[in-house]
């Protein structure tokens, strides 16, 4: 029984991720030099904005910026 219930839980956070990651998008490095915006990520799901996740990609992004798109 525990076995279905691991199974279960699973199956059901690899369900939301996935359903996140598809509302994102395609999501592009960009940065802004000249204002002294270094890189983050633009998404264009949802034309938000976030931090660069793992090995500093956009695949996946991190926490979303805290005062939206530069």
């Amino acid at each position: 029984m525990r076995f279905l219930t691991n199974t279960l839980i699973t199956f059901l956070v690899i369900g939301l991720s996935g359903a996140t990651s598809a509302d994102l998008g395609f999501c592009y490095n960009r940065a802004d030099p000249d204002r002294g915006i270094g890189n983050f990520c633009q998404c264009e799901g949802n034309g938000e904005c976030y931090y660069r996740g793992a090995n500093n990609s956009c695949d996946p992004v991190g926490d979303a910026l805290p005062n939206g798109c530069p």
